[in-house]
């Protein structure tokens, strides 16, 4: 049979198997973004109605491209989803690469200033699949306080995430939330933090 299959030329699992190896990576990524209610955020741009340089822009709270109903905004350069950051400086650990702030530099007035994270995501998506990587699973921890409720946008968080970030395993795509019990400056409303997790996959010749 063996005889037969190389006269033929016919290439069994076993030849591919034997050519190719599976590669895969898993690094982890953080990012932190402050929050301020929008009271709070109204009274400031009011102060200093006479001094553009500190005012705040009015910005809703987006994670994993969802806009979070509450009362307070985010203050960031871009739109500060915080989550799609996280998962970007996850993958590109996870590909050997530097982080979200040498490619993206966040810089008042720049070319990233007021960006859709998405369109972040997808640029990190098309520099990883130039060395071969496809994005295999993903999962993000998020710390904030009780302002900020996870539950009634998690289906449309965890299928943004799977649709972007291109995810092979979708059904493993994880989303916990902790409110941090009051222990630090995030749990007690000043901020959003999350740590994501990417694992990523590619196949390369055995010779490599």
């Amino acid at each position: 049979m063996a005889e037969q299959q190389k006269q033929t030329g016919q290439v069994t699992l076993a030849s591919l198997l034997s050519l190719e190896r599976v590669e895969r990576s898993t690094r982890t990524g953080e990012d932190d973004h402050r929050i301020m209610s929008v009271e709070r955020a109204l009274k400031h741009n009011e102060k200093y109605k006479d001094d553009p340089k500190k005012q705040i822009t009015i910005k809703p709270v987006i994670l994993a491209g969802a806009t979070m109903t509450t009362d307070y905004v985010v203050l960031a350069n871009s739109d500060g989803d915080v989550v799609f950051h996280s998962l970007i400086n996850a993958v590109f650990s996870a590909a050997g690469k530097r982080d979200i702030g040498f490619h993206f530099p966040d810089k008042a007035n720049g070319p990233w200033t007021g960006v859709n994270s998405e369109q972040l995501v997808k640029l990190t998506m098309g520099e990883i699949r130039a060395d071969g990587w496809s994005v295999e699973s993903v999962g993000v921890s998020i710390t904030s306080n009780k302002i900020i409720r996870i539950n009634p946008k998690f289906d449309e968080m965890r299928e943004n995430i799977n649709r972007v970030f291109e995810v092979m395993k979708p059904d493993l795509t994880a989303i916990h939330a902790t409110s941090g019990e009051g222990l630090s400056l995030v749990s007690r409303g000043h901020g959003i933090h999350v740590l994501g997790t990417a694992t990523l996959v590619r196949i390369r010749p055995r010779s490599e």
